[in-house]
């Protein structure tokens, strides 16, 4: 009963993110509206739905995840650039670095500190200026707009799960001669509660899991920017993230667990800047996490667009770990255990769907170190 109060809790909790609470803001023109794109390629192939969840680069959707992710002791280097076709020739860049910093355990309560920095990089190809009646000025520009993101996420792990985490933002654009610069802020809370089901069979140790997920956050928030003269709100948005994930853990040791199947369901409540408003459904699913598949679609309330998600990833940790398993975990090649329990390369994939222009997908290449 005392688990149901907690849920409940929560939910009222997030009642209080809908605009009818909030109150709407005016509909308008935003300014740094790249800031809305995310550079998390995993969370794209579920239809970024990935607010109450722990994939990687999730912390954009909620700074909170970053502590849950932390306790698993492994830094991850993005440092492939996300590579996106937008419009215009627009061309996306994003390199990530996230690590664990501080971590206790006093019986079964543990708690960890991490950090993670991400620049992400949107240039356009060379385009024909235009005044303010639309009439061409003879001259050419680029657009070209980044945002630096310092983000720390403290994480507290008992029989309930909680995780709490901010984003710090450096934000600049530029066309020509002209140029703006500001700050941001998001600020995360993400609840979790694992169940877990223990038994033997043949030698080998399971887990049948299943965790329930809530999370908030609050992306963007920080004054006006100013464009030539002209002040522009950033584009705010207030997220509640709902997901449950549940499968089947076989392991050998601590540091040789795989999920023998996993499914992870989420959805995401977005209420943006001038009172849009986009719900997010996305799933992902694995065996022996060899393959990582994901699907997922995203719904604009307020002209109902959709636009489809796909996504995949590969990866040499799970690979190995894999091949460990089903030999009992026993091997007598170094490089295996190496890819297993220190250094491994992840590749994602992913592709959204367009109802204007091309199709856009997006690749990166994740470097991690296990601590």
């Amino acid at each position: 009963m005392k688990y149901l109060k907690f849920i409940t809790s929560l939910l009222a909790i997030g009642c209080f993110l809908h605009p009818a609470i909030f109150g709407q803001a005016k509909v308008g023109t935003t300014g740094a509206q790249f800031l809305d794109i995310s550079p998390s390629v995993q969370a794209i192939g579920m239809g970024e739905a990935a607010a109450a969840t722990t994939v990687h680069s999730a912390f954009y959707n909620n700074p909170a995840s970053l502590g849950l992710i932390g306790i698993k002791r492994v830094a991850k280097l993005s440092f492939f650039p996300v590579k996106a076709k937008f419009p215009a020739g627009t061309g996306l860049q994003n390199y990530e670095f996230s690590a664990p910093v501080y971590s206790s355990s006093t019986g079964n309560i543990l708690q960890s500190v991490s950090f993670g920095i991400y620049h992400t990089r949107l240039v356009s190809a060379e385009m024909i200026e235009r005044d303010y009646d639309r009439l061409p000025t003879g001259r050419t520009y680029q657009y070209n707009s980044s945002v630096t993101n310092l983000s720390c996420s403290y994480a507290y792990l008992s029989t309930v799960q909680f995780s709490v985490g901010i984003t710090m933002k450096s934000i600049d654009e530029s066309a020509n001669e002209y140029s703006s610069s500001g700050s941001a802020m998001d600020i995360g809370l993400l609840f979790r509660y694992p169940i877990f089901k223990n038994y033997t069979d043949i030698g080998s140790s399971y887990n049948l899991y299943m965790i329930p997920a809530i999370g908030f956050s609050l992306r963007n928030y920080g004054p006006d920017m100013e464009f030539n003269t002209n002040k522009y709100p950033l584009p705010k948005s207030r997220a509640l993230g709902l997901a449950y994930e549940f499968g089947l853990r076989n392991f050998v040791d601590t540091r040789r667990e795989l999920d023998a199947f996993r499914i992870l369901l989420a959805l995401e409540f977005d209420y943006k800047h001038g009172g849009t408003e986009q719900h997010n459904i996305g799933t992902e699913i694995s065996l022996y996490e060899l393959f990582n598949i994901r699907l997922g679609q995203i719904n604009f309330n307020e002209n109902s667009n959709k636009q489809n998600t796909l996504g995949f990833s590969l990866s040499t940790d799970r690979i190995g770990k894999f091949l460990l398993l089903t030999n009992g975990g026993v091997t007598n090649s170094r490089f295996l255990e190496f890819i297993t329990e220190k250094l491994s390369l992840e590749y994602n994939y992913a592709i959204k769907s367009n109802n204007y222009f091309d199709d856009i997908t997006y690749h990166e290449l994740v470097l991690s170190y296990h601590l």
